[in-house]
């Protein structure tokens, strides 16, 4: 296992040399040379270096002592006290000049030959530099269009910092470059970036390159700190879909938010909203000084804003009227008047859909008889990303009757599941716990029946 790993120097994109993949490899303790074990390498030394130190080295095949040695007399493990020379090693493995040992407590040492005559300066900086490269890389997978224009400041500390392994330390000092803006401009020439200087010594990140050949198969790192444990879904189904309440860009206020990215028709959440007018407010230096809750409006902001609701401010003169509003009522005024939409993003899936109808979606579940028969009709699944047939198929296994789809007027805009009898509180039961729909978009939901105490 990767924890037990020692190293003779710190951490870097250089710790485990090149090794590769599923790589015949053999493991020894620290006090004895001789191998006792054999297997495949589970991770590459990048694989390595990005895990952080954790997760499975090798895989294990063949240990001393198993049952393929009682196959035959037991032959004694010799005693070498001393690792195979590099010679050997270049001769068995390539250019892999990294061997792999086990201490007493069955801990993987790894011990680099070019290591041992020390790392020096300029080798330190090439591998940070290599991180940094790494981080920035993944820091643009993770930015969105409409929210360039960016600080390059705040884009080196929420995209690229952020995905760094957690055991490792970034610092730009330790590079080559030294400073943010010399990696961002070197990054501009080299075709990842477009950057501009709105003001001397001011830089925004612009856009991004999401074309150059560098960024294809570049992922970002999964946050596992707040990721729950992955849940089973049924088969051909990804997952509920995430409905969000925000509010659709138009009207006067479009004027405002184009200045920070948003195009008009566009959609915005709260906390998006929120985010933008401070960002505008910081980024055109409008804070008040003496009062950090207020702020100066410019021509834009008074656009949106109720002229009754501005305050004079105490510098203000009649050649040079200067009014004051605070954030609150900025944002609120922003978002005044803007239609309230349902934003439906489905797992998977790169583009959301604007639900633009005044009734959310919902799945329809009701009884009917038809012929003198009892049956069960479900409406609408797809439009959570459940695919009809397969719900059929699952219905049909599940509660041991026919299913398929049926045409009914009510719902002539949707497909139509039907089950034979009568089975209201199955199918409740499947749609909120195998695929996770929220019961407050199940319209005909039925719990099951209470037991009454005897």
């Amino acid at each position: 296992m990767l924890p037990g790993v020692i190293l003779n120097e710190p951490l870097s994109p250089r710790s485990f040399n090149c090794i590769k993949k599923s790589v015949l490899c053999c493991i020894s303790t620290s006090s004895n040379y001789a191998p006792l074990a054999v297997g495949y390498t589970a991770m590459s030394s990048e694989e390595m270096f990005l895990s952080g130190g954790r997760g499975k080295a090798v895989t294990i095949f063949h240990v001393l002592g198993d049952h393929i040695c009682s196959l035959d007399t037991p032959i004694p493990r010799p005693l070498l006290d001393r690792p195979m020379s590099s010679a050997l090693l270049s001769d068995s493995f390539g250019d892999m000049h990294l061997s792999n040992i086990v201490d007493e407590d069955d801990q993987i040492i790894s011990s680099d030959h070019a290591s041992e005559q020390g790392v020096g300066e300029a080798t330190e900086a090439r591998s940070t530099d290599e991180l940094l490269i790494q981080c920035f890389m993944r820091g643009l997978k993770t930015v969105k269009d409409n929210q360039l224009p960016m600080p390059v400041n705040v884009f080196y500390a929420q995209h690229v910092i952020a995905q760094k392994p957690p055991s490792i330390e970034l610092d730009v000092k330790k590079t080559t470059y030294k400073k943010v803006g010399v990696f961002l401009r070197k990054m501009e020439d080299d075709g990842f970036i477009t950057l501009e200087e709105a003001k001397p010594g001011v830089l925004f990140l612009k856009s991004v390159c999401r074309d150059h050949p560098n960024l294809c198969g570049v992922e970002p790192l999964e946050d596992n700190s707040t990721s729950l444990p992955r849940r089973s879904w049924p088969d051909g189904y990804a997952g509920p879909p995430t409905l969000e309440d925000v509010k659709l860009i138009e009207g006067p206020a479009q004027v405002f938010f184009a200045k920070i990215g948003y195009r008009s028709g566009s959609c915005i959440s709260q906390p998006e909203a929120r985010k933008a007018v401070d960002d505008y407010v910081r980024i055109n230096k409008l804070q008040c000084a003496n009062d950090p809750r207020m702020v100066r409006l410019d021509a834009v902001l008074m656009k949106i804003c109720d002229p009754k609701t501005f305050k004079e401010a105490p510098e203000s003169t009649l050649a040079n009227p200067i009014f004051l509003l605070s954030f609150q009522d900025i944002f609120a005024a922003a978002l005044k008047g803007l239609r309230s939409v349902l934003r439906i993003s489905f797992p998977g899936k790169s583009s959301p859909i604007i639900w633009r109808k005044n009734k959310p979606p919902a799945i329809s579940l009701y009884t009917a008889v038809a012929n003198g028969k009892h049956l069960t009709r479900v409406a609408n699944v797809d439009a959570f990303g459940i695919d009809p047939d397969l719900f059929a198929r699952r219905l049909q296994s599940l509660l041991a009757c026919s299913a398929g789809r049926v045409d009914d007027p009510r719902y002539a805009d949707t497909v139509v599941i039907q089950a034979q009898g009568t089975h209201l509180v199955a199918i409740s039961s499947m749609l909120a716990e195998s695929y996770g729909i929220p019961k407050r978009y199940i319209q005909g939901y039925t719990e099951p029946k209470k037991k009454k105490k005897s």
